[in-house]
């Protein structure tokens, strides 16, 4: 039978397992790159046929207990780690988001957001409302749900809240 943790015990004592020095914490790999054993596994590990870490800015061994260890913690079945909320931000709109998809956003979003709406989104076919307010997107004053409600319509794909 499996022991069940608590919360805090996941938070402290979760991590991935030990490597053959026995380490009490998990190592930092402060590294750019990892080294192949042959031509053939650096062959498999680029064509995604085996698991394995290339290149840090795709996967490192710190990013993978970081993300197994929040995802315990948060009871999901997998995630991504990004460097930035707004990497974050953009990660999950740009996968949810295709050309001809409408945005809804709120009145108070970050200065960056803005050029994503505006500039970039724009440009792969994501458009916004008709309405607009000075900067070019459609605000809506979201502390009155009947704003919400009137705004809301199956043309508009994704609603942008924060």
């Amino acid at each position: 039978m499996e022991q069940e943790h608590n919360f805090e015990t996941d938070a402290i004592r979760a991590q991935l397992a030990r490597t053959e020095f026995r380490e009490h914490s998990v190592p930092l790999y402060l590294t750019s790159s990892f080294v192949f054993e042959d031509a053939e596994q650096a062959r498999a590990l680029f064509a995604d046929e085996i698991p394995g870490n290339i290149y840090t800015r795709f996967s490192n061994p710190n990013n993978t207990e970081f993300i197994q260890k929040l995802c315990l913690l948060e009871g999901t079945e997998d995630g991504i780690a990004t460097a930035s909320g707004m990497a974050a931000m953009y990660c999950s709109m740009a996968a949810l988001l295709k050309s001809g998809d409408h945005v809804l956003a709120s009145r108070s979003l970050f200065g960056s957001t803005h050029q994503i709406l505006n500039v970039l989104f724009p440009r792969f076919g994501i458009s916004l409302e008709e309405r607009r307010s000075c900067v070019g997107i459609p605000f809506v004053i979201w502390f009155n749900p009947s704003n919400f409600e009137r705004t809301v319509s199956p043309f508009r794909n994704f609603a942008y809240l924060r």
